[in-house]
């Protein structure tokens, strides 16, 4: 059986009747047996993607900063180690981030982080492959709509992610790469690889249950005959 905890963030939002389910992610990491545990993995793991979050990036103070202000800046983190046969869900302490001042983009709107590993065990393809979707977010991520094509993530927006990608993997490093390790997870085989590469693109992806409650209907009625 793989060593190893998935760690799921839970962005909160400002309002929990006006907008729909919890944003979340789960990020997948592993851990030697001889001088770590499940435990201190997602705590590093945690902290490593405190990280992600906070710490400064080219073009922002934080990636968080790119969030939209829909989200409260409150985020719940909860682990499960893949060795517990009742997949039981241990809460972390929650953390505080700051969000952006912008207008936002529908929540629904949300960028694609990948992650690769590379191939093992000669299982097909798809094992070797795990993502996160950033968002809810502002209207400054998006670029300018045009005659000629459509909005898409910003430059400045995609160099962020990936600087705050860097220092994730910098966190985890001053934990030491043997207590906390960034992995594509595979359930199907409970076994995992570390990852070699991350990559966004500059194509929206969308989550729809991440959307808002309709609020209000505009009917057309055929007039009477």
């Amino acid at each position: 059986m793989a060593n190893g905890v998935s760690i799921t963030t839970r962005w909160l939002y400002e309002d929990e009747l006006a907008y729909g389910p919890y944003a979340e992610n789960t990020w997948h990491f592993s851990y030697n047996p001889i001088g770590a545990t499940a435990i201190s993995c997602a705590e590093a793991g945690r902290d490593a993607l405190v990280d992600f979050w906070v710490q400064d990036v080219v073009h922002k103070d934080s990636l968080s900063n790119w969030l939209a202000n829909s989200l409260s800046g409150i985020c719940e983190f909860s682990y499960v180690d893949w060795e517990d046969e009742d997949n039981v869900s241990v809460p972390m302490d929650q953390e505080g981030f700051n969000t952006g001042t912008d207008d936002a983009l529908p929540n629904e709107v949300a960028l694609c982080l990948s992650f690769r590993c590379n191939p093992y065990g000669g299982h097909r393809r798809q094992s070797f492959y795990n993502r996160v979707y950033l968002g809810p977010l502002i209207t400054t991520t998006n670029t300018s709509i045009t005659p000629t094509g459509p909005g898409r993530p910003s430059g400045n927006f995609r160099d962020d992610v990936l600087a705050a990608y860097q220092k994730l993997q910098d966190s985890l490093d001053v934990f030491g790469p043997d207590v906390a390790r960034h992995v594509v997870y595979s359930p199907t085989h409970d076994s995992s690889g570390i990852v070699t590469s991350a990559w966004v693109d500059d194509a929206w992806d969308t989550q729809r249950r991440r959307g808002v409650e309709p609020t209000e209907k505009n009917y057309w009625d055929a007039p009477p005959a």
